[in-house]
């Protein structure tokens, strides 16, 4: 048993039933044993590929459409970024602002929203050669409301945040949300038997699908990540809000299909038993909701500018650099159809962009 198996256990030991959410905050971010801790988990080596792992060509173009988006905007502006993992993503996109934009690289203040001192110093080593430009927070309790004048994104964070894992009893015609306990020396699925009433988003479809929903159809709901986008909504002044991940509309979540929901594992590029994160080597994920995400956003005043696949996303971008005499060499050609074809990342993905207008009501620039 490795040390982040022996905390779940004396954990569950005390509880008696862990909520699954807490479990996966434990596999994934546990400051000396989560998953995250360890580095390579991404690329050809690790567990699984993102946008960032195929090459450069992500965080150039990104560094682009920032540049774009921040030259009609005077004096200092800020980029900030959150699941920077080992901070590859900012280096692509200063590295080319630097080179190809520096009248905004001088402008700009990249700031890295890290809790894990372990990945500020992976980051950190990577940014060593952009020095001050970079700065590091915590969370969103460091930064003002209204503060933020530039860009905040984020590539595949959302669907790393822990979930809470609900399923529906037909016989009894209620929710139950999950956790796990120990039985016979491993982790079983367990009900923590909560009582009514229910979360809003579970209560709403109850009346109208409860009686052809099929015993055991199980919904995965993610409080943090609608924390998250209220927080980083609330922060900006001016300027976007961007994210690019999977998952799909509210609707979408109650589609026969998804009966067993979307939480899973991988390990080695293959699907992997989520009960054995408990081992700090599972990747543990679920499908993001957009349909919350987008609502926080306008609910603060966001406007919502682009919500599809990060195909057309991209291939707008692209449009742009090549109007601006940009090229694509062949190396960028052969990384731009990884993450555009449909097959590969190009419609796995969704990129959210929303905006906040300049207005005259925001607080103490960061």
């Amino acid at each position: 048993m490795n040390s982040l198996a022996e905390i779940v256990r004396d954990e569950i030991t005390r509880l008696g039933v862990m909520p699954w959410a807490r479990f996966m905050d434990l596999a994934l971010y546990h400051p000396q044993h989560g998953y995250y801790e360890i580095k390579g988990r991404v690329g050809r080596k690790g567990d699984y590929f993102t946008s960032v792992s195929v090459g450069s060509l992500f965080g150039e173009l990104l560094a682009f459409w920032i540049s774009e988006k921040l030259k009609s905007i005077p004096n200092e502006v800020q980029v900030i970024e959150a699941g920077a993992n080992e901070g590859q993503m900012a280096l692509d996109i200063l590295n080319w602002l630097q080179k190809n934009r520096p009248n905004i690289y001088r402008r700009v203040k990249y700031v890295i929203l890290e809790p894990s001192l372990t990945r500020r110093q992976w980051q950190g080593e990577m940014l060593d050669a952009h020095g001050s430009k970079v700065r590091w927070m915590s969370d969103w309790q460091e930064i003002p409301p209204a503060s933020v004048t530039g860009v905040v994104l984020s590539n595949e964070l959302l669907d790393a945040f822990p979930v809470e894992i609900w399923r529906w009893d037909a016989t009894q015609h209620r929710w139950h949300e999950f956790g796990v306990t120990y039985q016979g020396g491993r982790l079983v699925w367990v009900s923590t038997l909560s009582a009514e009433p229910y979360p809003k988003s579970l209560e709403l479809f109850t009346s109208s699908l409860g009686a052809v929903l099929p015993h055991g159809y199980q919904r995965e709901l993610c409080p943090a990540a609608v924390s998250w986008w209220h927080q980083a909504s609330s922060r900006l002044a001016e300027g976007w809000l961007l994210t690019f991940d999977y998952g799909g509309s509210e609707e979408d979540f109650w589609m026969a299909d998804r009966s067993q929901g979307s939480l899973r594992g991988y390990r080695k590029h293959q699907a992997a038993n989520v009960l054995e994160a408990d081992s700090g080597e599972v990747d543990l994920t679920a499908s993001v909701n957009f349909t919350s995400i987008l609502s926080i956003g306008e609910d603060v005043g966001l406007i919502t500018e682009f919500y599809d696949r990060q195909q057309i996303f991209l291939m707008e971008i692209v449009q742009r650099w090549l109007e601006a005499g940009f090229e694509l060499a062949a190396n960028q050609t052969r990384a731009l159809a990884t993450l555009t074809r449909p097959e590969l990342l190009g419609t796995k993905f969704k990129a959210i962009l929303q905006h906040q207008p300049a207005s005259n009501n925001s607080a103490a620039k960061l």
